[in-house]
């Protein structure tokens, strides 16, 4: 076994791969910035904008009423997201004013 003309091949392997890695030239995006959906809240980011404990807000996401539209993530023990939209039209609609019902 030759180690120093192994060394050798392994070292240019690496410096081909490094070379193709730095001229490697970024795809162009698919849609541009206006066109991206705003980013998923997580929990604890609801929790904060409604200033409730994050139990509470994954009971209203997932069984109690009034619910907080979600993305569910995965099954059973599902990941829980939310669009900022959705979370804002949730207090809207749950808006009280100082008028009684008849």
């Amino acid at each position: 076994m030759n180690v120093s003309r192994d060394h050798r091949v392994m070292q240019e392997s690496t410096a081909e791969l490094v070379g193709g890695f730095e001229a490697h030239q970024a795809q162009p995006s698919l849609f541009s910035p206006a066109e991206l959906p705003p980013r998923l809240w997580t929990l604890d980011e609801v929790a904060e904008f409604l200033q409730m404990s994050k139990d509470w807000v994954r009971d209203h996401a997932t069984r109690r009423q009034p619910r907080i539209p979600c993305v569910r993530l995965g099954g059973r023990r599902a990941i829980l997201r939310f669009r900022p939209g959705d979370v804002i039209r949730f207090v809207n609609e749950n808006l009280r004013t100082g008028e009684r019902s008849k």
